[in-house]
C-alpha cells in the first residue's frame, strides 16, 4: 500500500499543477469504476440468486401438486390400519417395508411427469437447484397423504422401542 501512495505521490511533486488533476482524475475515474463495477457484480448476483428462488418455487409447486394427488394412491395396494387388530411384528414390518418400497416407485414416477413439464431456467445459467429433486417439501407432503402407514410406521416404532437390536439379537 506505502508504494502504491508513494507513486502518484512523486508523480504529483514532479508535474505542474494541470498534469496533476489531470493524473488525479484518471486514478480517480479507475477507482470508481473499480467501487462500481464491484458493486454492480453484487447487484446482478442477488438478482441472479433471486431468479433462483423464483425457479426454486416453480419446481416445488409442481412436486406438491403431484404428490397431493398421487400419493394416495399408494395407500389404496396395501391393507388399512386397524388398531384392534393384532398384527405381528414380523408382518408389520413386512407391510411397512413394502409400501416404503411403492412410495420410492411412486416417488420415481412424480419425478420422472415433474421433468417433463416446461419448467424454465429462468436465470439461464443452466445450475441445476436443489429442488429439481423435490425434496422435503415433497417428501412431507407424499408421506402426510398416507394416514395408514404412518400409524402403522408408529406403531412399528412403539414395538421396537429405543433397544430394538439389542433385544431381538441377544
Amino acid at each position: 500500500q506505502a508504494v502504491l501512495v508513494s507513486i502518484p505521490k512523486k508523480t504529483l511533486e514532479m508535474a505542474s499543477s494541470v498534469d496533476s488533476v489531470l493524473v488525479l482524475g484518471i486514478l480517480g475515474i479507475v477507482a470508481t469504476t473499480c467501487i462500481l463495477r464491484r458493486r454492480l457484480q453484487l447487484i446482478t448476483g442477488a438478482f441472479g440468486y433471486a431468479v433462483n428462488l423464483i425457479e426454486c418455487a416453480l419446481w416445488a409447486t409442481s412436486y406438491c401438486f403431484f404428490a397431493m394427488t398421487c400419493s394416495h394412491l399408494v395407500e389404496l395396494a396395501f391393507p388399512a390400519f386397524k388398531p384392534e387388530h393384532e398384527n405381528s411384528f414380523e408382518w408389520l414390518l413386512l407391510e411397512v417395508c413394502l409400501q416404503a418400497g411403492a412410495n420410492a416407485v411412486c416417488s420415481q414416477v412424480i419425478r420422472d411427469a415433474v421433468h417433463v413439464l416446461p419448467v424454465p431456467d429462468l436465470n439461464r445459467d443452466g445450475k441445476k437447484l436443489a429442488a429439481e429433486g423435490g425434496g422435503v417439501i415433497f417428501a412431507f407432503i407424499m408421506f402426510s397423504r398416507q394416514p395408514n402407514w404412518k400409524a402403522k410406521v408408529a406403531l412399528l416404532d412403539k414395538l421396537m422401542g429405543s433397544h430394538f437390536l439389542v433385544h431381538r439379537l441377544l
